[in-house]
């Protein structure tokens, strides 16, 4: 790959996460402004990666075999759209049609770029993932920083309209990239078998990886309750993101020993983030940050590592094995939007004397955990 390409494939993986970071804290407000309840506002990340779950494994696919390059440049343009039409949404039904779009833009970037990256690139995956993941949460950084004093100082409606300019400029920065050309070799059958394999690792092995939605949200809504005002709760959003990205390229020297025990970090993340929940309800806010900073250490350590374990898969197939990690994401947020939904829903209507946030937030946790005691358990 020309250097000045991978510096633009850089720039696009930092770029395109401030858009969507910025509007986190934004997106579940305006929903509850447009008339959506508190304990259902995570059912607009589940609209959203249903859409994933379907558009990665296709997308990922598609640029196996036709080429990466038109579909990362396609994905900017649908991040533009999806933030615009949150901006100018009045009601439910807009914006969960913008969550859809926002998950096909998802959808189209992340399995081109990385299937690019590894296809172009004379570094090893790991040392390119890890590079790009580490600029992709450098990004999400800025943008976590950014979140809350926007909607604080500027209103619910402005973060997306920034969002969407960034995410425009983003097609001009990606348009002189050389374009690589798809495989004919490439099958939809091996193709969709790479991808299963991919979601069910991440499913079983890293699914805390899958709960940022829960804590975007209910996470966001728990502190809130407690008391902590928007700036505060996106610098502690910003803390997260900054380890996240601190972390990526150690975990990519250490993947090879820790590629084999990802389920017990996994199962050590979860357990962190339960007593973060626990403590927030408890009023220990400084206790309850310092468990979610563990538990955010150590969860940083999956991403790379399983996501090298699904591209390393069949190199031709090196954007289906993405997409099968950000499919085994998107099933994952499904499930973890689907049953905090349900939890927080519940609450509302039965009233169990607990914040609908905090019963959403620790039901998606306590059945990852479960989960993932159950595989550990078969594997023995």
């Amino acid at each position: 790959m020309k250097s000045i390409d991978y510096y633009l494939i850089l720039t696009d993986s930092f770029l395109i996460p401030v858009s969507f970071n910025i509007v986190v804290i934004a997106i579940p407000l305006k929903a509850i402004s447009v008339g959506l309840a508190e304990g259902l506002v995570a059912s607009i990340i589940l609209v959203s990666n249903i859409v994933q779950l379907l558009g990665r494994p296709l997308f990922g696919y598609l640029s196996d075999r036709f080429g990466a390059k038109k579909f990362i440049v396609l994905a900017p343009l649908i991040y533009s759209s999806s933030y615009y039409l949150f901006y100018i949404s009045r009601n439910v039904l807009e914006i969960f049609i913008s969550a859809m779009l926002l998950g096909l833009g998802v959808s189209s970037q992340w399995a081109a770029l990385f299937g690019y990256v590894s296809k172009k690139n004379q570094l090893k995956i790991s040392e390119a993932t890890g590079s790009i993941l580490s600029v992709s949460f450098t990004g999400a950084v800025l943008g976590l920083a950014l979140s809350g004093y926007l909607v604080e100082f500027y209103g619910l409606d402005y973060p997306f309209f920034f969002s969407s300019i960034i995410a425009f400029m983003c097609l001009f920065i990606i348009l002189p990239i050389e374009s690589v050309k798809g495989s004919r070799g490439v099958s939809f059958t091996g193709s969709m078998k790479v991808a299963v394999s991919g979601i069910w690792n991440t499913l079983a092995t890293t699914n805390s990886i899958s709960l940022f939605p829960i804590i975007r949200t209910y996470g966001v809504l728990l502190l809130i309750s407690a008391g902590l005002k928007e700036s505060l709760i996106g610098l502690i959003l910003t803390i997260y993101r900054l380890i996240n990205a601190s972390l990526q390229k150690v975990s990519a020297k250490i993947t090879p020993r820790i590629i084999k025990k990802l389920y017990i970090l996994n199962l050590l993340a979860l357990s962190n983030y339960f007593l973060f929940a626990v403590l927030v309800l408890w009023n220990q806010i400084y206790l309850s940050i310092i468990f979610f900073i563990v538990g955010t250490i150590i969860n940083s350590l999956l991403p790379t590592s399983q996501l090298v374990k699904s591209m390393s898969i069949d190199v031709r197939y090196a954007g289906s094995g993405v997409a099968g990690f950000g499919t085994g994401l998107s099933v994952g947020r499904i499930v973890a939007t689907g049953i905090g939904s349900i939890a927080g829903g519940l609450e509302e209507q039965d009233g169990l004397g607990y914040p609908p946030s905090f019963l959403a937030f620790i039901s998606p946790v306590l059945f990852f955990a479960t989960l993932n005691i159950l595989y550990t358990i078969t594997r023995r």
